[in-house]
């Protein structure tokens, strides 16, 4: 299992280019001259091994050595994206020690920058904000409050945090992969919660389309959820998106158009109005009031 706090590191090495027929001096790399020997600027700029331009803090869905890529997925949006990587990318664990690519695995939290462009990897660190636990067999993530117990520990889990179990995310809500027995409904439960953790970013999302999943109609899924987290089903489904929205405000830079539409809300307008009248404050306010952009925050996906 993994939980994470997003950072974002900047490291920029340099590489000496020598051209052919230049001198040995950087300045001139981009420059031209004109019919009349004038010297003009053609915007041209060389990409130096270890350079970057965007940054995340993603989970490792896979690494496939063969195609020589690794799957990752942004933890504020659950989207996975794949990123190339050669002799030049740089590995290291926590502690900045080396480390090659065979040995990050699936369900590492990890911190990687890269060209956004070329889908190049420059640089992979495992995240030191991130925490483990390994071979556990006594854990809960079954809290109706978001909360979790883990050997003799209990914890409150936030909005944004993400649960990972042999590489695989699942609910925080309601673990399945528990030890402990689970009556029908509690399947049926979960299950439903799943489907929603996986699809709230489709606007066209409906009840009905939940029951169907689960098998069960529509009265009783009401009655579970009612039972379990006194909500409606479309409320805990738009609990579950502003709690989204609220995350991807807070540690990212994307609009709040993309992020309404990311969340599954059918327009921006409507996403500010719901968002304002359940928080007393519009998102944009909010993610001023957070604070919790550095300057050198992580470039988007």
């Amino acid at each position: 299992m993994h939980g994470r706090i997003l950072q974002a590191a900047a490291v920029i090495t340099t590489l000496a280019v020598l051209i052919t027929g230049c001198t040995s001096q950087a300045y001139n790399i981009g420059m031209a001259k004109d019919k009349e020997n004038n010297i003009v600027d053609t915007g041209f700029t060389v990409s130096t091994v270890g350079s970057y331009d965007s940054a995340d803090t993603a989970v490792v869905m896979e690494v496939d050595q063969k195609n020589n890529c690794v799957i990752f997925m942004n933890m504020d949006t659950g989207r996975q994206y794949t990123l190339y990587y050669d002799g030049t990318t740089y590995v290291t664990d926590k502690y900045d020690g080396p480390m090659t690519i065979s040995q990050i695995r699936a369900g590492d939290v990890v911190d990687v920058n890269f060209l956004k462009g070329k889908r190049q990897i420059a640089n992979i660190k495992v995240s030191p904000s991130a925490w483990v636990y390994e071979n556990i067999e006594n854990y809960n993530m079954g809290g109706i409050n978001k909360t979790a117990s883990i050997g003799p520990n209990n914890y409150s889990l936030p909005d944004e945090a993400v649960v990972l179990s042999e590489g695989k995310m699942f609910s925080v809500l309601i673990d399945t992969h528990d030890h402990q027995p689970i009556s029908k409904s509690e399947q049926y439960l979960a299950q439903a919660v799943g489907y929603i953790q996986h699809n709230y970013s489709f606007s066209t999302l409906k009840v009905s389309d939940i029951a169907s999943y689960v098998g069960i109609d529509r009265t009783y899924l009401y009655r579970l959820f009612q039972e379990s987290f006194q909500l409606s089903v479309q409320d805990f489904i738009l609990d579950f998106r502003l709690g989204k929205a609220k995350s991807m405000l807070k540690y990212s830079d994307h609009s709040v158009g993309l992020i309404a539409s990311s969340c599954g809300f059918e327009n921006q307008s409507y996403f500010s109005t719901i968002f304002k009248r359940r928080y007393g404050v519009t998102p944009l306010g909010y993610r001023k009031n957070s604070h919790s952009l550095p300057s050198n925050h992580k470039g988007s996906i």
